[in-house]
């Protein structure tokens, strides 16, 4: 869970500590003084900013630091009729309510749902976006998001809530999701002009006194060098 960095600096050793444990552990570590920066997948809640009201103004362009945007994909096999899914739908799907194919119109066929980690970045904005706080009960967890968007392609009847990064394997596709409006595909155009309604922003937040290297690295982050990291990744 956790990365360390060493070097020297001035001629003094450095050791930098980056840890992965989620956005909210990150944020609280924030608040407890214990990390320069957090990277959060998500924007803190009412209840974290009430926690964390010595921080300041954390929508401030000197701590919030916009690097990245990613999101979800529901991916489905090739041969399924479906071409799109309401997020209303996909809450149904994924909380167990909505079982069969028959009943979005599909195929006369259970359905069976699977995704990432419990724990893991995608499940929460899962519940936090989709779910609207209720547990996402009828997704089968895997440790990695490869491996749902995998077993797809084995089984015709499945569906996969993945991340837009997740490579998918052939003989599938991903679904066009609508949220009240037109069903939009997870394009690259339609994810930088923010249309697609499963998005969510990678953000870095500093504390108010961040010392001179954590604000250097959430400028790089946001900088030509650093942008070309985030594209690399696919995101």
């Amino acid at each position: 869970d956790r990365t360390e960095v060493a070097a020297v600096r001035d001629g003094e050793p450095l050791i930098v500590e980056i840890d992965r444990r989620g956005s909210a552990l990150g944020f609280q570590a924030l608040v407890n003084g214990e990390a320069e920066l957090a990277m959060m997948a998500r924007a803190p809640s009412a209840a974290e900013r009430d926690a964390g009201w010595q921080l300041g103004d954390l929508s401030s362009p000197e701590q919030e630091f916009s690097i990245a945007l990613d999101g979800l994909a529901v991916v489905v096999d090739a041969r399924n009729p479906m071409r799109s899914i309401s997020v209303a739908q996909l809450r149904e799907v994924a909380a167990g309510r909505i079982r069969n194919w028959a009943q979005l119109g599909g195929a006369d066929a259970p359905i069976h749902v699977h995704g990432g980690p419990v724990r893991g970045g995608s499940r929460e904005f899962l519940e936090q976006r989709v779910m609207a706080g209720q547990p996402a009960a009828a997704v089968t967890a895997h440790l990695r998001l490869w491996q749902a968007a995998h077993v797809v392609a084995d089984e015709p009847n499945a569906l996969a809530i993945v991340e837009l990064t997740t490579r998918i394997p052939p003989g599938t596709r991903t679904l066009a999701v609508t949220d009240g409006g037109v069903p939009v595909q997870p394009t690259r155009l339609n994810v930088a002009s923010e249309d697609y309604p499963l998005l969510r922003r990678y953000r870095l937040y500093g504390a108010p006194m961040m010392s001179a290297l954590g604000r250097s690295l959430a400028l790089y982050a946001i900088g030509h060098e650093g942008q070309r990291a985030v594209e690399s990744i696919g995101l």
